[in-house]
């Protein structure tokens, strides 16, 4: 079986370079996050494929395409302070906190936020910073 580490090169190669990503800081930051460790047990296999997948709380983490798209369209800085609402399994906050200086997310179901504090300590995503709460217009 090839290494998530393997899959992982691929995927920014074959998925987010090849579809015109060419932020360096956001593929390398792609490149160090193990997908595989944010998805639940039962879809550790698919984690490399440019698809949405379930996760806990009924919810899903992003294709990877998508989260190195949002990411590049912030034109992020090692200074810059972020702020994601729906932190869902966590992923997207990893990948930013590899660019900036300190991120903040925030997730409407606390399960989600207390998985995410405890996968970003166990990983050492010392400047992700989550908060469980809701917002509301």
């Amino acid at each position: 079986m090839e290494a998530f580490a393997d899959k992982r090169r691929r995927m920014v190669k074959d998925q987010i370079a090849a579809r015109g990503i060419i932020d360096q800081a956001v593929l390398q930051a792609m490149r160090a996050v193990p997908r595989e460790l944010f998805v639940p047990d039962a879809a550790v296999e698919f984690a490399y494929e440019d698809t949405p997948l379930p996760i806990e709380e009924g919810q899903t983490i992003s294709q990877p395409y998508v989260v190195a798209l949002m990411v590049a369209a912030l034109t992020l800085t090692p200074r810059d302070r972020v702020l994601e609402v729906g932190a869902g399994s966590g992923y997207a906050a990893a990948v930013l906190s590899r660019i900036a200086a300190e991120v903040y997310a925030i997730e409407r179901h606390e399960a989600l936020a207390e998985l995410v504090k405890r996968r970003m300590r166990e990983l050492g995503f010392d400047n992700v910073h989550v908060l469980h709460g809701a917002c509301s217009l």
